[in-house]
Parts: C-alpha cells; sequence; structure tokens
C-alpha cells in the first residue's frame, strides 16, 4: 500500500489530478486492490493495470464525488503497472 500511495502521489501530480492527499489515497486503494489480485499467481501487467484503474475510479467517487473518472482510471492504470514491474525487480 505505501507503494500504491507513492506511485498515487506521483502520478497524480504528473496528471495534475487533484490534492495531493488524494492522489495517495487513489494510489494506496490501487496498491490494495492489485496485491491480493496476485497471491499465488504469476503477475500480470494488463490485469494489475485494470485492477488498479478499477480501485482509483471507485477511490475518486469516495474523495472526489467522482469527478474526472478518466483520470482517475488512467492514474490508476499507471499505479497498478508500476507496482507490477517493482514487484518483478
Amino acid at each position: 500500500m505505501v507503494l500504491g500511495a507513492a506511485a498515487g502521489f506521483v502520478s497524480g501530480a504528473i496528471l495534475k489530478n487533484g490534492s495531493a492527499v488524494n492522489n495517495a489515497i487513489n494510489g494506496a486503494a490501487a496498491g490494495a486492490a492489485v496485491n491480493p489480485t496476485n497471491q499465488g499467481k504469476k503477475a500480470d501487467l494488463a490485469r494489475d493495470a485494470a485492477v488498479g484503474a478499477a480501485a482509483s475510479i471507485a477511490a475518486g467517487v469516495v474523495t472526489r464525488r467522482g469527478r474526472d473518472s478518466l483520470k482517475n482510471a488512467i492514474q490508476g492504470a499507471a499505479d497498478g503497472a508500476l507496482i507490477n514491474l517493482e514487484r518483478r525487480r
């Protein structure tokens, strides 16, 4: 979750997608969702990006009342992909 929060903070700043706190929350949500999907499975970049996008959209509904769903999806996909790549190191 810490990696997700950091990824959300950075990707949110790049996308200019709301506050740093909300971006960290969205990234943490993406991280929390991506990690269980890989338990006992081979890490899959596309799956992790999709799960991250869905989690970020859901978190955005709570933290931003659903504004900027497209940016949330892009940000969550980037966060999920980053977590995937970091896990492979």
